[in-house]
Protein backbone atom coordinates (compact mmCIF):
# COMPACT_ATOMS: atom_id res chain seq x y z
CA UNK A 1 0.00 0.00 0.00
CA UNK A 2 1.21 3.36 -0.96
CA UNK A 3 0.44 4.86 1.81
CA UNK A 4 2.07 2.28 4.25
CA UNK A 5 5.27 2.48 2.47
CA UNK A 6 5.49 6.42 2.62
CA UNK A 7 4.87 6.51 6.33
CA UNK A 8 7.91 3.32 7.03
CA UNK A 9 9.81 5.37 4.93
CA UNK A 10 9.22 8.36 6.94
CA UNK A 11 9.49 6.30 10.44
CA UNK A 12 12.72 5.02 9.50
CA UNK A 13 14.01 8.29 8.18
CA UNK A 14 13.35 9.92 11.77
CA UNK A 15 15.12 7.05 13.27
CA UNK A 16 18.55 7.22 11.01
CA UNK A 17 18.32 11.23 11.33
CA UNK A 18 18.28 10.73 15.47
CA UNK A 19 20.93 7.73 15.00
CA UNK A 20 23.19 10.29 13.69
CA UNK A 21 22.73 12.83 16.14
CA UNK A 22 21.80 15.79 13.92
CA UNK A 23 19.94 18.03 15.11
CA UNK A 24 16.81 19.30 12.43
CA UNK A 25 14.57 22.40 13.04
CA UNK A 26 11.17 22.61 12.04
CA UNK A 27 10.02 25.94 12.80
CA UNK A 28 7.98 27.95 10.28
CA UNK A 29 9.97 31.21 10.47
CA UNK A 30 7.70 34.24 10.41
CA UNK A 31 4.71 32.49 9.21
CA UNK A 32 2.02 34.09 10.46
CA UNK A 33 -1.64 32.37 9.64
CA UNK A 34 -3.88 35.26 12.16
CA UNK A 35 -6.21 37.57 10.14
CA UNK A 36 -8.19 40.34 11.48
CA UNK A 37 -8.30 44.01 11.93
CA UNK A 38 -6.52 46.67 14.57
CA UNK A 39 -9.52 48.81 15.99
CA UNK A 40 -9.51 52.13 15.53
CA UNK A 41 -11.26 55.53 16.04
CA UNK A 42 -12.83 57.48 13.03
CA UNK A 43 -9.97 59.83 13.55
CA UNK A 44 -7.45 56.99 12.83
CA UNK A 45 -6.17 56.70 16.25
CA UNK A 46 -5.52 53.55 17.82
CA UNK A 47 -8.84 52.17 20.20
CA UNK A 48 -7.66 51.47 23.71
CA UNK A 49 -3.98 52.32 22.90
CA UNK A 50 -2.21 52.94 26.06
CA UNK A 51 1.35 54.55 26.34
CA UNK A 52 3.41 53.68 28.93
CA UNK A 53 7.04 54.45 30.34
CA UNK A 54 9.07 57.64 30.16
CA UNK A 55 10.91 58.29 26.70
CA UNK A 56 13.79 60.14 26.78
CA UNK A 57 16.04 61.72 23.84
CA UNK A 58 19.55 59.38 24.17
CA UNK A 59 18.15 57.23 26.50
CA UNK A 60 17.48 53.42 25.00
CA UNK A 61 14.52 52.15 25.55
CA UNK A 62 13.44 49.33 28.16
CA UNK A 63 10.64 47.09 29.42
CA UNK A 64 8.62 50.17 31.26
CA UNK A 65 8.01 51.20 27.65
CA UNK A 66 5.08 49.95 25.54
CA UNK A 67 1.98 50.34 23.98
CA UNK A 68 -1.43 48.53 24.09
CA UNK A 69 -3.60 48.35 21.28
CA UNK A 70 -7.07 46.16 20.53
CA UNK A 71 -6.89 43.57 17.91
CA UNK A 72 -10.55 42.15 16.48
CA UNK A 73 -8.98 38.79 15.71
CA UNK A 74 -11.32 36.49 13.12
CA UNK A 75 -9.05 33.74 12.68
CA UNK A 76 -6.61 32.15 15.35
CA UNK A 77 -3.05 32.17 14.78
CA UNK A 78 0.23 33.80 14.77
CA UNK A 79 0.74 36.93 14.82
CA UNK A 80 3.04 40.28 13.74
CA UNK A 81 1.72 43.67 15.10
CA UNK A 82 4.68 46.45 14.56
CA UNK A 83 4.88 49.83 13.71
CA UNK A 84 7.20 52.35 11.87
CA UNK A 85 10.70 53.43 12.84
CA UNK A 86 10.28 56.96 13.64
CA UNK A 87 13.01 59.29 16.02
CA UNK A 88 15.02 55.68 16.15
CA UNK A 89 12.15 53.82 18.05
CA UNK A 90 9.88 51.39 17.20
CA UNK A 91 7.10 48.89 18.56
CA UNK A 92 7.01 45.46 17.78
CA UNK A 93 4.76 42.44 19.50
CA UNK A 94 4.83 38.62 18.28
CA UNK A 95 2.95 35.78 19.47
CA UNK A 96 -0.43 33.61 18.96
CA UNK A 97 -4.43 34.46 19.44
CA UNK A 98 -5.74 31.39 21.48
CA UNK A 99 -9.77 33.42 21.16
CA UNK A 100 -11.87 35.34 18.11
CA UNK A 101 -13.10 38.67 18.81
CA UNK A 102 -11.42 41.89 20.46
CA UNK A 103 -7.62 41.06 21.96
CA UNK A 104 -5.38 43.70 23.66
CA UNK A 105 -1.87 43.14 22.66
CA UNK A 106 1.54 44.86 23.74
CA UNK A 107 3.49 46.56 21.90
CA UNK A 108 7.68 46.25 23.62
CA UNK A 109 9.78 49.30 22.51
CA UNK A 110 13.11 49.32 20.89
CA UNK A 111 15.66 51.55 19.88
CA UNK A 112 16.84 55.07 21.57
CA UNK A 113 15.10 58.39 20.66
CA UNK A 114 17.72 60.75 19.23
CA UNK A 115 15.74 64.01 20.12
CA UNK A 116 12.72 65.43 22.18
CA UNK A 117 8.93 65.60 20.81
CA UNK A 118 5.92 64.14 19.79
CA UNK A 119 5.89 61.79 16.87
CA UNK A 120 3.03 59.85 15.53
CA UNK A 121 3.46 55.97 14.90
CA UNK A 122 1.75 53.94 12.53
CA UNK A 123 0.48 50.47 14.01
CA UNK A 124 0.28 47.55 10.96
CA UNK A 125 -1.44 44.37 11.49
CA UNK A 126 -2.61 41.73 8.67
CA UNK A 127 -3.48 44.81 6.08
CA UNK A 128 -5.03 47.53 8.38
CA UNK A 129 -3.07 50.25 9.97
CA UNK A 130 -4.43 52.98 13.23
CA UNK A 131 -2.03 55.47 15.01
CA UNK A 132 -0.88 56.86 18.26
CA UNK A 133 1.44 59.26 19.55
CA UNK A 134 4.87 59.70 21.97
CA UNK A 135 6.07 62.47 23.54
CA UNK A 136 10.05 62.65 23.75
CA UNK A 137 11.65 64.65 26.81
CA UNK A 138 14.62 66.23 26.53
CA UNK A 139 17.79 64.49 27.51
CA UNK A 140 20.15 65.14 30.08
CA UNK A 141 22.10 64.41 33.47
CA UNK A 142 18.29 64.34 35.15
CA UNK A 143 17.16 61.23 36.59
CA UNK A 144 13.97 59.90 38.19
CA UNK A 145 12.23 61.76 40.14
CA UNK A 146 10.55 60.93 43.79
CA UNK A 147 7.41 61.77 44.99
CA UNK A 148 4.79 60.71 47.18
CA UNK A 149 0.53 60.35 46.18
CA UNK A 150 -1.44 63.45 47.98
CA UNK A 151 -3.97 61.88 50.29
CA UNK A 152 -2.01 58.84 50.65
CA UNK A 153 -3.21 56.13 52.17
CA UNK A 154 -6.52 56.83 51.42
CA UNK A 155 -8.28 58.67 49.17
CA UNK A 156 -6.57 61.00 46.56
CA UNK A 157 -6.73 64.58 47.90
CA UNK A 158 -8.02 66.64 45.04
CA UNK A 159 -8.85 63.71 42.49
CA UNK A 160 -11.20 64.37 40.07
CA UNK A 161 -12.24 62.64 36.62
CA UNK A 162 -13.28 64.62 33.47
CA UNK A 163 -15.35 63.43 30.41
CA UNK A 164 -17.86 60.68 30.63
CA UNK A 165 -17.24 56.94 30.22
CA UNK A 166 -19.86 55.15 28.48
CA UNK A 167 -20.18 51.21 28.89
CA UNK A 168 -18.76 49.69 25.59
CA UNK A 169 -17.28 52.83 24.25
CA UNK A 170 -13.68 53.33 23.98
CA UNK A 171 -11.98 56.14 26.37
CA UNK A 172 -11.09 59.22 24.19
CA UNK A 173 -9.31 62.26 25.10
CA UNK A 174 -12.02 64.01 27.08
CA UNK A 175 -11.50 60.93 29.26
CA UNK A 176 -8.78 62.03 32.36
CA UNK A 177 -8.14 62.12 35.56
CA UNK A 178 -6.40 64.81 37.84
CA UNK A 179 -4.19 63.65 41.15
CA UNK A 180 -2.30 65.68 43.42
CA UNK A 181 1.15 64.64 44.68
CA UNK A 182 4.24 65.68 46.38
CA UNK A 183 7.26 65.90 44.35
CA UNK A 184 11.08 66.21 46.32
CA UNK A 185 13.30 64.99 44.22
CA UNK A 186 13.04 66.37 40.64
CA UNK A 187 13.03 64.17 37.34
CA UNK A 188 11.27 61.96 35.06
CA UNK A 189 8.15 60.16 36.15
CA UNK A 190 5.68 57.41 34.83
CA UNK A 191 2.53 56.45 36.33
CA UNK A 192 0.08 54.10 35.66
CA UNK A 193 -3.07 51.94 37.02
CA UNK A 194 -4.27 48.72 36.57
CA UNK A 195 -6.98 48.34 34.64
CA UNK A 196 -10.41 48.46 36.37
CA UNK A 197 -13.54 48.05 33.92
CA UNK A 198 -11.57 47.50 31.19
CA UNK A 199 -10.26 51.24 31.66
CA UNK A 200 -6.82 52.30 32.84
CA UNK A 201 -5.05 55.43 33.68
CA UNK A 202 -1.42 56.72 33.08
CA UNK A 203 1.24 59.74 32.42
CA UNK A 204 4.47 60.25 31.43
CA UNK A 205 6.81 63.39 31.88
CA UNK A 206 9.27 65.43 33.65
CA UNK A 207 8.82 67.25 37.25
CA UNK A 208 11.79 70.44 36.91
CA UNK A 209 10.80 71.47 40.42
CA UNK A 210 9.37 70.12 43.73
CA UNK A 211 6.51 70.54 45.77
CA UNK A 212 3.09 70.25 45.55
CA UNK A 213 1.24 69.55 42.01
CA UNK A 214 -0.95 68.23 39.85
CA UNK A 215 -1.06 65.77 36.93
CA UNK A 216 -3.79 64.76 34.29
CA UNK A 217 -4.00 61.01 33.84
CA UNK A 218 -5.17 60.06 30.53
CA UNK A 219 -7.70 56.95 30.10
CA UNK A 220 -7.48 54.62 27.58
CA UNK A 221 -9.83 51.16 27.39
CA UNK A 222 -13.25 50.41 26.66
CA UNK A 223 -15.20 50.17 30.01
CA UNK A 224 -17.49 46.89 30.40
CA UNK A 225 -20.02 47.61 33.19
CA UNK A 226 -21.78 50.37 34.28
CA UNK A 227 -21.62 51.79 37.57
CA UNK A 228 -19.35 53.11 40.29
CA UNK A 229 -15.82 52.16 40.56
CA UNK A 230 -12.93 52.89 42.95
CA UNK A 231 -9.45 52.78 41.28
CA UNK A 232 -6.36 52.19 43.33
CA UNK A 233 -3.11 54.37 42.08
CA UNK A 234 0.51 52.91 43.92
CA UNK A 235 3.81 55.16 43.58
CA UNK A 236 6.59 53.97 45.48
CA UNK A 237 5.56 53.20 48.80
CA UNK A 238 2.65 55.36 48.47
CA UNK A 239 -1.13 55.12 47.18
CA UNK A 240 -4.20 56.14 47.06
CA UNK A 241 -7.69 55.84 45.30
CA UNK A 242 -10.31 58.00 43.75
CA UNK A 243 -13.60 56.96 41.89
CA UNK A 244 -14.92 56.32 38.41
CA UNK A 245 -18.68 56.05 37.13
CA UNK A 246 -19.50 54.33 34.13
CA UNK A 247 -22.71 55.00 32.13
CA UNK A 248 -24.93 52.97 30.28
CA UNK A 249 -24.20 52.81 26.78
CA UNK A 250 -27.19 52.77 24.44
CA UNK A 251 -27.97 50.44 21.59
CA UNK A 252 -27.05 50.31 18.31
CA UNK A 253 -28.59 50.82 15.24
CA UNK A 254 -27.70 47.92 12.21
CA UNK A 255 -29.16 45.46 9.84
CA UNK A 256 -28.06 42.05 8.42
CA UNK A 257 -25.78 42.19 5.08
CA UNK A 258 -27.88 40.40 3.03
CA UNK A 259 -31.26 40.24 4.30
CA UNK A 260 -33.76 38.81 3.66
CA UNK A 261 -31.84 36.55 1.75
CA UNK A 262 -28.19 34.46 2.35
CA UNK A 263 -26.15 36.45 4.61
CA UNK A 264 -23.69 38.32 2.67
CA UNK A 265 -20.11 36.94 3.41
CA UNK A 266 -21.32 34.16 6.46
CA UNK A 267 -18.05 32.19 7.10
CA UNK A 268 -18.61 28.80 9.53
CA UNK A 269 -15.62 27.86 11.66
CA UNK A 270 -15.18 24.39 13.33
CA UNK A 271 -16.53 21.09 12.83
CA UNK A 272 -19.71 19.99 13.45
CA UNK A 273 -20.71 16.17 14.36
CA UNK A 274 -23.16 14.04 15.73
CA UNK A 275 -24.07 14.06 19.27
CA UNK A 276 -20.41 16.24 19.87
CA UNK A 277 -20.77 19.27 21.68
CA UNK A 278 -19.72 22.50 19.89
CA UNK A 279 -16.76 24.75 21.35
CA UNK A 280 -14.88 27.60 20.52
CA UNK A 281 -13.72 26.33 17.23
CA UNK A 282 -17.49 26.00 16.48
CA UNK A 283 -18.27 29.69 15.14
CA UNK A 284 -19.74 32.05 12.17
CA UNK A 285 -18.58 35.46 11.10
CA UNK A 286 -21.26 37.22 9.40
CA UNK A 287 -21.70 41.22 8.41
CA UNK A 288 -23.94 43.90 9.53
CA UNK A 289 -24.60 47.43 8.40
CA UNK A 290 -24.48 49.91 11.23
CA UNK A 291 -25.79 53.55 11.06
CA UNK A 292 -25.63 54.21 14.85
CA UNK A 293 -22.94 52.92 16.79
CA UNK A 294 -23.68 51.26 20.09
CA UNK A 295 -24.19 47.94 21.89
CA UNK A 296 -25.35 44.79 20.53
CA UNK A 297 -26.50 41.39 21.10
CA UNK A 298 -27.26 38.76 18.59
CA UNK A 299 -29.02 35.39 19.00
CA UNK A 300 -29.73 33.25 16.28
CA UNK A 301 -33.35 30.66 16.15
CA UNK A 302 -31.74 27.10 17.46
CA UNK A 303 -31.93 24.57 14.98
CA UNK A 304 -31.24 21.16 15.31
CA UNK A 305 -29.79 21.76 19.06
CA UNK A 306 -27.50 24.46 18.18
CA UNK A 307 -27.40 28.39 18.57
CA UNK A 308 -24.95 30.86 17.65
CA UNK A 309 -24.52 34.04 19.66
CA UNK A 310 -22.55 37.14 19.99
CA UNK A 311 -22.32 40.87 21.58
CA UNK A 312 -20.23 43.44 22.11
CA UNK A 313 -19.99 47.44 20.53
CA UNK A 314 -20.08 49.42 17.48
CA UNK A 315 -17.99 52.17 17.60
CA UNK A 316 -18.04 53.09 14.06
CA UNK A 317 -20.36 52.83 11.36
CA UNK A 318 -20.83 51.03 8.18
CA UNK A 319 -20.45 47.58 7.51
CA UNK A 320 -18.56 45.67 9.40
CA UNK A 321 -17.96 41.68 10.21
CA UNK A 322 -18.79 40.25 13.85
CA UNK A 323 -18.05 36.88 14.99
CA UNK A 324 -20.80 34.96 16.92
CA UNK A 325 -20.12 31.55 19.30
CA UNK A 326 -21.57 28.44 18.53
CA UNK A 327 -23.41 26.04 21.39
CA UNK A 328 -25.02 23.20 22.19
CA UNK A 329 -25.25 19.52 20.54
CA UNK A 330 -26.29 18.40 17.24
CA UNK A 331 -28.63 15.71 16.91
CA UNK A 332 -29.13 14.77 13.39
CA UNK A 333 -26.57 14.37 10.71
CA UNK A 334 -27.07 17.11 7.62
CA UNK A 335 -27.57 20.23 6.00
CA UNK A 336 -28.67 23.11 8.16
CA UNK A 337 -30.37 26.65 7.66
CA UNK A 338 -29.36 28.85 10.47
CA UNK A 339 -32.00 31.70 10.38
CA UNK A 340 -31.22 34.94 12.14
CA UNK A 341 -33.69 37.95 12.87
CA UNK A 342 -32.41 41.43 14.12
CA UNK A 343 -35.02 44.05 14.40
CA UNK A 344 -37.12 44.03 11.23
CA UNK A 345 -33.75 42.21 8.59
CA UNK A 346 -33.41 38.77 8.39
CA UNK A 347 -31.04 36.34 6.54
CA UNK A 348 -29.67 32.62 7.23
CA UNK A 349 -26.42 30.78 6.82
CA UNK A 350 -25.68 26.76 6.38
CA UNK A 351 -24.12 24.58 8.66
CA UNK A 352 -23.65 20.90 7.59
CA UNK A 353 -22.97 18.05 10.84
CA UNK A 354 -21.17 15.11 10.09
CA UNK A 355 -22.34 11.56 10.92
CA UNK A 356 -19.60 11.28 13.45
CA UNK A 357 -17.90 8.19 14.03
CA UNK A 358 -17.67 5.34 11.33
CA UNK A 359 -15.75 2.33 10.53
CA UNK A 360 -17.36 -0.03 13.28
CA UNK A 361 -15.18 -0.95 15.53
CA UNK A 362 -12.10 0.33 14.40
CA UNK A 363 -11.80 3.49 15.19
CA UNK A 364 -9.13 5.87 17.10
CA UNK A 365 -9.89 9.16 19.46
CA UNK A 366 -8.39 11.54 21.69
CA UNK A 367 -9.24 14.47 24.03
CA UNK A 368 -6.88 18.14 23.57
CA UNK A 369 -8.99 20.30 26.35
CA UNK A 370 -12.44 20.44 25.61
CA UNK A 371 -11.82 18.92 21.73
CA UNK A 372 -12.32 15.10 21.32
CA UNK A 373 -10.98 14.34 17.58
CA UNK A 374 -11.78 10.70 16.23
CA UNK A 375 -12.25 8.98 12.97
CA UNK A 376 -12.29 5.91 11.68
CA UNK A 377 -8.55 3.87 11.33
CA UNK A 378 -7.39 3.22 7.79
CA UNK A 379 -4.22 1.18 8.42
CA UNK A 380 -1.94 -0.40 11.10
CA UNK A 381 0.66 -3.13 10.29
CA UNK A 382 3.73 -4.44 11.84
CA UNK A 383 6.71 -5.02 9.80
CA UNK A 384 10.42 -6.78 10.51
CA UNK A 385 13.20 -4.76 8.98
CA UNK A 386 16.41 -6.70 9.46
CA UNK A 387 17.03 -7.19 13.39
CA UNK A 388 14.21 -5.03 14.22
CA UNK A 389 10.40 -3.75 13.63
CA UNK A 390 8.36 -1.08 12.51
CA UNK A 391 4.76 -0.47 13.44
CA UNK A 392 2.23 1.97 11.49
CA UNK A 393 -1.19 3.17 12.25
CA UNK A 394 -3.49 5.67 10.55
CA UNK A 395 -6.62 6.72 10.68
CA UNK A 396 -8.70 9.59 9.51
CA UNK A 397 -11.74 11.81 10.33
CA UNK A 398 -14.85 11.13 8.88
CA UNK A 399 -14.94 14.67 6.96
CA UNK A 400 -11.48 13.64 5.31
CA UNK A 401 -9.80 16.96 6.37
CA UNK A 402 -7.64 15.85 8.65
CA UNK A 403 -5.19 12.66 9.38
CA UNK A 404 -3.44 11.19 12.21
CA UNK A 405 -0.51 8.34 12.05
CA UNK A 406 1.38 6.88 14.59
CA UNK A 407 5.06 4.98 14.65
CA UNK A 408 6.95 2.74 16.70
CA UNK A 409 10.56 2.11 15.23
CA UNK A 410 12.98 -0.70 17.34
CA UNK A 411 15.85 -1.05 15.35
CA UNK A 412 17.10 -4.14 17.43
CA UNK A 413 13.82 -6.09 18.32
CA UNK A 414 10.15 -6.98 18.35
CA UNK A 415 7.72 -4.22 19.17
CA UNK A 416 5.67 -5.39 22.09
CA UNK A 417 2.36 -4.79 23.66
CA UNK A 418 2.25 -3.93 27.01
CA UNK A 419 4.94 -1.47 26.78
CA UNK A 420 5.38 2.07 27.38
CA UNK A 421 7.07 4.28 24.44
CA UNK A 422 7.77 7.62 24.69
CA UNK A 423 7.88 9.88 21.95
CA UNK A 424 11.14 11.98 23.29
CA UNK A 425 13.08 8.43 23.68
CA UNK A 426 15.85 7.92 20.87
CA UNK A 427 16.38 4.07 21.06
CA UNK A 428 13.21 3.34 19.98
CA UNK A 429 11.86 5.42 17.82
CA UNK A 430 8.57 6.66 18.56
CA UNK A 431 5.77 9.46 16.35
CA UNK A 432 2.93 11.04 16.97
CA UNK A 433 1.30 13.26 14.25
CA UNK A 434 -1.79 15.08 13.58
CA UNK A 435 -2.40 17.12 10.35
CA UNK A 436 -4.82 18.48 8.52
CA UNK A 437 -6.21 17.78 4.75
CA UNK A 438 -2.77 19.55 3.14
CA UNK A 439 -0.84 17.58 5.35
CA UNK A 440 0.31 20.77 7.53
CA UNK A 441 0.92 19.54 11.63
CA UNK A 442 -1.62 20.59 14.20
CA UNK A 443 -0.28 18.46 16.55
CA UNK A 444 3.02 16.55 16.67
CA UNK A 445 5.25 14.54 19.10
CA UNK A 446 8.64 13.15 18.37
CA UNK A 447 12.33 13.00 19.34
CA UNK A 448 13.25 16.18 17.28
CA UNK A 449 10.17 18.15 19.75
CA UNK A 450 12.12 19.60 22.78
CA UNK A 451 9.82 19.79 25.75
CA UNK A 452 7.23 17.18 25.02
CA UNK A 453 6.45 13.52 25.48
CA UNK A 454 3.98 11.54 24.23
CA UNK A 455 3.13 8.29 26.12
CA UNK A 456 2.43 4.96 23.44
CA UNK A 457 1.66 1.79 24.40
CA UNK A 458 0.20 -1.35 22.40
CA UNK A 459 -2.14 -3.02 25.08
CA UNK A 460 -3.27 -5.70 22.63
CA UNK A 461 -1.76 -7.68 19.73
CA UNK A 462 -3.68 -10.42 18.66
CA UNK A 463 -1.65 -11.85 15.58
CA UNK A 464 -4.49 -15.00 15.60
CA UNK A 465 -7.36 -12.28 14.56
CA UNK A 466 -4.97 -9.68 13.03
CA UNK A 467 -5.77 -7.29 15.90
CA UNK A 468 -4.26 -4.00 17.27
CA UNK A 469 -5.06 -2.11 20.21
CA UNK A 470 -3.51 0.61 21.87
CA UNK A 471 -3.22 3.80 23.87
CA UNK A 472 -1.43 7.52 24.29
CA UNK A 473 -1.38 10.15 26.43
CA UNK A 474 1.61 13.09 27.43
CA UNK A 475 2.24 16.04 25.96
CA UNK A 476 2.60 17.37 22.19
CA UNK A 477 3.46 20.45 20.37
CA UNK A 478 0.55 22.55 18.53
CA UNK A 479 1.05 24.28 14.95
CA UNK A 480 2.50 27.30 16.88
CA UNK A 481 5.02 25.52 18.88
CA UNK A 482 2.81 25.42 22.00
CA UNK A 483 2.66 22.28 24.49
CA UNK A 484 -0.63 20.78 24.32
CA UNK A 485 -1.78 17.94 26.35
CA UNK A 486 -3.66 15.19 24.89
CA UNK A 487 -5.90 12.53 27.25
CA UNK A 488 -7.80 9.65 26.57
CA UNK A 489 -5.96 9.42 23.33
CA UNK A 490 -7.25 5.29 21.86
CA UNK A 491 -6.96 3.39 18.64
CA UNK A 492 -7.97 -0.04 17.39
CA UNK A 493 -7.67 -2.05 13.78
CA UNK A 494 -7.10 -4.19 11.70
CA UNK A 495 -3.35 -5.42 11.02
CA UNK A 496 -2.39 -5.81 7.54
Amino acid sequence: MKTSKLLLGFSLLVFLVISCQKEKSFEKGSVHDSSGSLQSAATGDCLGNSVSGVYKADTVLNGTNYVDVQVDVINTGSYLVYTDTINGIYFRAAGSFTSTGVNSVRLLGNGTPTAAGTNIFTVTYDSTQCTFSVSTINGGSGGTSVLTLAGSPNACTGASVQGILTAGVAANSTNTATIQIDVTTAGTYAISTAPVDGISFSASGTFSSTGAQSIDLKATGTPTTEGSFTVPISVGSSSCSFQLTVVAGSPGVYTLSGAPGNCTGATVQGTYTLGTALDLTNTATIQVDVTTPGTYSITTTGVNGITFTGSGIFSTTGTQSIVLMGSGTPTVAGDNVIPITVGSSSCSFDVTVDQGQTGGDFAWQFTVGSVTYQGPSTLASITAIGGGTVFEFLGTNVAGDSSVSISITNPSGSVQSGVNYNTNANTVVSTFLFSDAMSNPIFQADPTKSGVNLVIQLTNIDQTNQIVQGTFSGTVKDKSNVTQTITNGSFKAQLQ
